[in-house]
């Protein structure tokens, strides 16, 4: 009487909320990369005004890594003071970080493209959900259905939240794997900063190699959009003041890794400021990961006691209807 009923209402109410959490996802990713093309477009036009008489597009297109761009735009020790050779190093760097981190948001778009309904079929379903669920009290008129009803629908809105967990878990262990994999080539940077090799010339130091800190770097575009896409869907599971740290570590994170390799460069601390840097978001990632793996957990045990509660529920709401139905005639 009432088990196609109920899967109906759970299934439409899983989908409906799915739903609304991918086209809001596809959307803000949209925003998001949207957004990095502006700011691709700007820094191109302040770039395009910066000229030094010894590089052209055509040298900086042979730069083979970060210490060989570092050498050759300062040429010397004692250009490190010129805050313009600084300056083009920077907007170099984040110019040159654009395409990944757009790349990102569009790669996210198309995975998740073919799932995205139109919100005109959403409020299609969620009409049909409704008019499920009135044609049936209108028909069993007692607490004990309309109990039942409520019951099933928040069951959709449990299984809703399960597929959401799993993209989250997804994305924040993805992003791990970059931030640990950035930390461990930081670690083994020995002499970022050190004129030694310059000065020695035991190899043309504008033809030097990409090393752990080119491969530690080269993750970072992604992993700051990541952490973008990962704050997204990860609203619903935590606090506002969670969720601002978050954005504040993801805001700008590229941006503020390539000032830290700068002053790394300047004092020759290695790689200690950029370490820190990715350390905290590894820290503030590791954490949400493990609240989400144990609310993951916490929403298995609850679809799982779920279906034992419904199974019962329908028994008993199936006998009361028959009993009063009986009790008419």
């Amino acid at each position: 009487m009432f088990q196609g009923i109920a899967d109906q209402i759970t299934e439409a109410q899983r989908e409906i909320l799915r739903q609304e959490t991918l086209q809001n996802y596809y959307e803000t990713l949209e925003k998001f990369r949207k957004e990095q093309i502006r700011k691709q477009k700007k820094t191109n036009t302040a770039f395009s005004k910066f000229s030094f008489p010894h590089l052209s597009s055509t040298d900086l297109d042979q730069i083979p890594g970060l210490k060989s761009l570092f050498y050759v735009v300062f040429e010397n020790q004692d250009n490190e003071e010129d805050k313009k050779r600084r300056s083009f190093i920077q907007m170099y760097l984040l110019l040159k970080s654009f395409p990944e981190s757009i790349r990102v948001f569009s790669d996210e778009m198309k995975r998740i493209n073919p799932e995205v309904k139109s919100k005109r079929e959403t409020r299609s379903l969620r009409i049909l959900a409704r008019n499920i669920k009135d044609s049936t009290m209108d028909k069993y008129y007692y607490q004990e259905v309309s109990t039942l009803l409520h019951f099933v629908e928040k069951a959709g809105e449990v299984k809703a939240r399960s597929s959401v967990l799993d993209m989250l878990l997804k994305l924040g262990e993805e992003l791990q794997q970059r931030l640990y994999g950035a930390v461990k080539n930081l670690k083994q940077e020995e002499n970022w900063g050190s004129w030694e090799m310059f000065f020695s010339r035991k190899v043309r130091y504008d033809k030097i190699q990409p090393g752990s800190i080119d491969r530690a770097f080269e993750v970072m575009p992604a992993a700051e959009s990541l952490m973008s896409c990962f704050s997204i869907l990860a609203v619903p599971f935590f606090s506002n003041r969670d969720i601002l740290i978050l954005n504040k570590i993801a805001d700008g994170f590229v941006e503020g890794l390539i000032d830290d390799m700068m002053q790394d460069w300047l004092v020759e601390s290695k790689t200690k400021k950029m370490l820190s840097r990715i350390n905290q978001a590894l820290g503030t990632i590791n954490l949400m990961v493990r609240t989400l793996t144990a609310m993951k957990e916490q929403n298995k045990n609850e679809i799982t006691l779920m279906q034992v509660e419904r199974k019962k529920r329908i028994e008993k709401t199936e006998e009361y209807v028959k009993k009063k139905l009986a009790e008419k005639v």
